[in-house]
């Protein structure tokens, strides 16, 4: 009787630690659902300090050096590895946020642009080649992103591959 009473308390345990587990894993994981929802609860006056301060990184412009949180991000691409890279530029006096997710599973740079201002997402999960290409130009380097299909979309679709960032060659 005793074996018996410690075998489900045992069982009990474990299947508490099974779900704190679940609770953690599920609340730090990354999904598309997870990133349009961050999205969409940014307030339309949101400043640079306010994202800079959240972890998004400020690609406007001719950067100065290279920035090594893109380049970790660029890294963990190319090994096969989850990762997120979370930007915001400015283009005529609109601000910009763009949220880069590597999905290992798909192989692929999922993308999301956001105008808060106008709180409207711009081709919500466009993708990406985990392959990028670099160039260089008058000591610039340029990052760009080569556009593939989302297969999750039957339509035809545009595809244009998108500059992720530029900086000045040291």
């Amino acid at each position: 009787m005793k074996k018996k009473y410690y075998f489900f308390v045992l069982l009990g345990l474990l299947g508490v630690c099974i779900a704190i587990t679940y609770a953690i894993v599920k609340k730090h994981s990354i999904s598309a659902g997870s990133i349009e929802k961050l999205l969409y609860s940014l307030t339309p006056s949101i400043t640079e300090e306010e994202l800079e301060r959240d972890g998004f990184i400020n690609i406007s412009g001719v950067q100065p050096k290279e920035n090594k949180v893109i380049s970790r991000f660029l890294s963990k691409v190319e090994t096969n590895k989850k990762s997120i890279l979370k930007s915001f530029y400015w283009y005529e006096k609109d601000l910009y946020i763009k949220i880069l997710f590597y999905d290992p599973d798909y192989k692929e740079v999922r993308s999301w642009t956001y105008l808060p201002i106008k709180q409207y997402a711009i081709s919500p999960d466009k993708r990406f080649s985990k392959n990028y290409e670099i160039a260089e130009n008058d000591n610039i380097i340029t990052i760009k992103l080569i556009n593939i299909k989302n297969n999750s979309i039957p339509a035809e679709q545009f595809l244009a591959d998108e500059i992720l960032y530029s900086y000045y060659m040291n």
